[in-house]
């Protein structure tokens, strides 16, 4: 079996494998790859649906002659009230029959000033945290800990983020082989 992933970033490569790792035996003895591919979203997803499309995309784009793709897109999204917005992470698990299984992960709300400059910059979310000083990463995304570890005080990081919602896509997938 061929599972490609669709992306070289190191944090949602990790991520993913954990999971199929944890998925024995029906992942088990998989090849995994990975390549970087396009989501065909904006570089900083700004709903839910752009996030989903995201990964689907990528997930789609990875797949080819693979037996499933992997795409993982984060964002965020307004939540419905005030000024708040929330980061999500979606997995997209895609079948060579290209059917698809989603997971979302959990959020957390985004700092106003953050959404602010992403919404009159438009930057992504770890150059809006680095500008406000409350990271010192440009490139947090790529980072274990992620802009999730910096909001939770590292009681979660962004790996468990995608770890999350790989699990969820994967276990939807799961659940119909039953």
């Amino acid at each position: 079996m061929l599972i490609r992933i669709g992306t070289q970033n190191p944090v949602k490569i990790a991520a993913v494998t954990e999971v199929l790792g944890m998925c024995k035996p029906f992942f088990e003895g998989a090849q995994i790859e990975t390549e970087a591919v396009s989501s065909g979203v904006a570089e900083q997803p700004r709903d839910l649906q752009e996030i989903v499309r995201g990964a689907i995309n990528r997930g789609r784009n990875a797949r080819r002659n693979a037996d499933f793709g992997i795409g993982i897109e984060g964002g965020f999204g307004y939540l419905g009230y005030g000024p708040r917005w929330a980061n999500f992470n979606v997995c997209a698990l895609v079948r060579h029959e290209e059917r698809i299984w989603t997971g979302i992960s959990a959020g957390f709300e985004v700092d106003p000033r953050a959404v602010r400059l992403i919404l009159d910059q438009d930057i992504d979310l770890d150059e809006a945290y680095r500008r406000l000083g409350l990271v010192t990463s440009a490139r947090a995304g790529y980072e274990e800990q992620g802009i999730t570890g910096y909001v939770t005080n590292g009681m979660r990081t962004r790996k468990d983020d995608i770890k999350e919602a790989t699990l969820r896509a994967i276990s939807s997938y799961l659940r119909e082989r039953k």
